[in-house]
């Protein structure tokens, strides 16, 4: 169910390599997309740089002039790389003891000391170690001093942030709203986004986070890859993929002659080794969820982020997986008429699954304590 008819955020995904404007209302007819606007930073940019905020605020300014978006209020999300996962597994407690036990818990395990730091938290589920009953409390973290310069961007980008999200919360959230029946209880969620610098793996129960990992590889390194092992520039090796089918080419494009197909083998070649990481980082996060909550198995796994284009990335991680892998569609049901999110109106935008998560922020009346990561 949705709150009443008013104005909503604008959901900012500030990504490695592109930054992504989303807005969303709620109508009597489903939510429609007012408006949406992205950004692809320079091929050379180093991610470190200091021109790289720079150019993100001016980006953003014209972003807002260009499209019709209503408002300045913001909900965006921290960097993955600022933001730190761990789990604690906690006895049976009260709800005035819990919050205690894991900061306790968490103060273990943080790299940074707790007391300058945002911790929020989610119950993941009630588990089996050994006699006992244990909660299962998946702690998100970030540095306050990571949490006050990403806002003090937000407010350098003439925006006004309401709210500081975490990107895996936000990925989920983008398909809890298709998770809201009763009968909707018992399915299992299993969401990769694979990104510019890192994959966020969630896997939820029904409405309600179960897992979360971020693994630190993204499509960034299978480019690298590419480029070091055929000897090219990176721009030439993003090119050499698109070209091949590799990253973003449609199905009715792929490759027909001998030359192509080759050309397509051996950008394939040369990003194996990292896909097979990769492939095992998840296999690893599929495993450990199914002995932890036995008796929960997906059956499909929806990818998103830019590789989820990749029809060579989704069949490699549907044979390490064993599972089918479908392009993950945030905007099912959503009128999207009046924006181009992806070039094709008519295929799902898998990239968008973050800015979508952050744009429905606080639209959904779930009982979901999925927070902040700040």
């Amino acid at each position: 169910m949705l709150f009443s008819r008013k104005t909503y955020p604008i959901g900012l995904d500030l990504g490695t390599q592109c930054i992504k404007m989303l807005q969303l209302e709620p109508t009597k007819a489903g939510i429609h997309v007012v408006a949406a606007g992205q950004y692809t930073f320079p091929v050379e940019l180093d991610g470190n740089s200091s021109e790289r905020a720079a150019m993100a605020i001016q980006a953003v300014k014209k972003l807002l002039k260009q499209n019709p978006f209503r408002g300045r209020k913001v909900v965006s999300a921290l960097p993955d790389s600022e933001v730190t996962v761990k789990v604690v597994r906690l006895s049976q407690l009260s709800s005035a003891q819990i919050e205690q036990a894991i900061w306790f818990e968490a103060a273990e395990k943080l790299p940074f000391d707790i007391q300058s730091g945002q911790v929020q938290y989610i119950s993941a589920g009630h588990i089996q170690q050994g006699d006992d009953i244990r909660n299962e409390m998946i702690v998100l973290a970030a540095r306050n001093r990571d949490v006050l310069d990403h806002i003090e961007l937000l407010w350098a980008m003439s925006l006004e942030p309401v709210a500081i999200d975490a990107g895996p919360c936000a990925l989920f959230r983008g398909f809890e709203r298709f998770l809201l029946r009763g009968e909707d209880e018992k399915e299992v969620s299993f969401i990769i986004d694979i990104g510019a610098a890192t994959t966020k793996v969630v896997i939820g129960h029904g409405a309600e986070v179960a897992f979360v990992k971020i693994i630190k590889l993204g499509s960034q390194d299978l480019t690298a890859a590419v480029a070091d092992c055929l000897g090219i520039s990176i721009a030439d090796a993003i090119k050499l993929r698109r070209s091949t089918g590799i990253c973003s080419k449609s199905d009715e494009d792929e490759a027909t002659d001998a030359e192509e197909k080759e050309a397509a083998g051996k950008v394939f070649n040369a990003s194996r080794a990292v896909l097979s990481e990769l492939g095992r980082e998840i296999s690893m996060c599929l495993r450990y969820h199914g002995v932890i909550f036995r008796g929960y198995r997906p059956t499909v796994v929806r990818l998103t982020g830019g590789e989820a284009h990749s029809k060579s990335t989704a069949d490699f991680l549907s044979k390490a997986l064993a599972l089918p892998v479908q392009s993950g569609d945030p905007f099912r049901y959503t009128d999207t008429s009046k924006v181009d999110l992806n070039g094709n109106r008519r295929k799902p935008a898998p990239s968008w699954a973050v800015s979508a998560g952050l744009a429905l922020r606080g639209m959904l009346k779930t009982n979901n304590a999925i927070g902040d990561a700040a």
